[in-house]
């Protein structure tokens, strides 16, 4: 009797992730993505990334600098 009990609850929270994980994805199907945004992504993270290298070869000073300086 407690492994039926064990395997009912263990199929009732598969189904409640499972319809969880359905609804949040059509939640996020409705969400819209525009050039801009991906172009905005993708600037952030080159320039994240030189900043992040800068410090390898150049003072503090410099890498600030050459931070403030990228677009």
């Amino acid at each position: 009797m407690f492994v039926m009990q064990a395997m009912k609850v263990v199929s009732d929270r598969q189904m409640l992730e499972a319809t969880e994980k359905q609804m949040k994805e059509t939640e996020l199907s409705r969400v819209k993505i525009n050039r801009e945004d991906i172009d905005l992504i993708v600037s952030s993270e080159n320039w994240s990334n030189m900043c992040r290298n800068a410090h390898k070869s150049q003072t503090h000073t410099q890498m600030y600098a050459k931070c403030l300086s990228i677009p």
